[in-house]
């Protein structure tokens, strides 16, 4: 493995790492540690439906126009712990919805631009991405691992978990992938051109038929995958499972 592909690779590890720290327990952690209501943790789990809208698109104008990739990166990833660290800090509602939000439109964009820095320094992205992108899969269940066996004492606690320490964990590893976004190497900075806002190119691309099966396909996986993730912990722990 060259010397840029074992980085990126670390890159995507540290990336899917926090996500793997958040997103399997939040929900958990919302009803259990903090007694919300069904309700009050729709409210909280909607709110990352905004990003997605939003950030993407956002990302995509600033990055390598106004700043490069690799520096945006790690300005998200150091706003990121910063807001994940006060929400940590959250025991109400609105407090943990407004900092819910705001940590999703910051940590929006950081996905797109893993993906478009991986392909900026890849000599063959579509052979090497998939080895790289895998580091990232490795790092969701590591964070899984960490956090079940040293972040959770039931035990000690006497209580069914301590599920907060999960964003602390999330901080920390947010504050680490800023410093090494920061060691990243600079790719080449586009001209600063005019771009549509929506641009025409991309729609016409949209509605291929082969496009546009994948994409519905993705919005049909993307459904599933917000049920699984937010809805499996609330649902083993309702069959008897413990935190650890």
């Amino acid at each position: 493995m060259k010397l840029i592909q074992l980085r990126l690779s670390i890159m995507m590890f540290l990336q899917f790492f926090t996500a793997g720290c958040i997103m399997p327990v939040f929900s958990l952690y919302l009803k259990q540690d903090l007694n919300f209501t069904g309700t009050q943790i729709g409210l909280i789990l909607a709110m990352s439906a905004v990003p997605s809208f939003l950030s993407p698109v956002i990302g995509a104008f600033v990055a390598d126009r106004l700043i490069s990739a690799e520096r945006l990166l790690s300005i998200c990833h150091f706003a990121g712990a910063a807001v994940m660290g006060a929400l940590f800090m959250q025991k109400t509602f609105y407090p943990v919805l407004f900092f819910y939000l705001l940590y999703g439109l910051i940590a929006g964009p950081t996905f797109g631009l893993t993906t478009a820095i991986t392909f900026h320094h890849s000599t063959d992205g579509t052979k090497t991405f998939g080895g790289i992108r895998l580091w990232g899969t490795l790092g969701w269940f590591t964070a899984a691992w960490v956090f079940s066996f040293f972040c959770i004492d039931s035990r000690s606690s006497g209580k069914d978990g301590d599920l907060h320490n999960t964003l602390l964990l999330a901080a920390l590893t947010l504050f680490l992938s800023g410093i090494y976004s920061m060691t990243l190497p600079v790719g080449l900075k586009r001209k600063n051109d005019r771009v549509a806002l929506i641009p025409k190119d991309s729609l016409s691309v949209m509605v291929l038929p082969d496009i546009l099966i994948l994409s519905v396909l993705c919005l049909v996986i993307t459904f599933v995958d917000r049920f699984y993730t937010f809805g499996g912990a609330p649902y083993l722990k309702s069959l008897g499972f413990s935190d650890k």
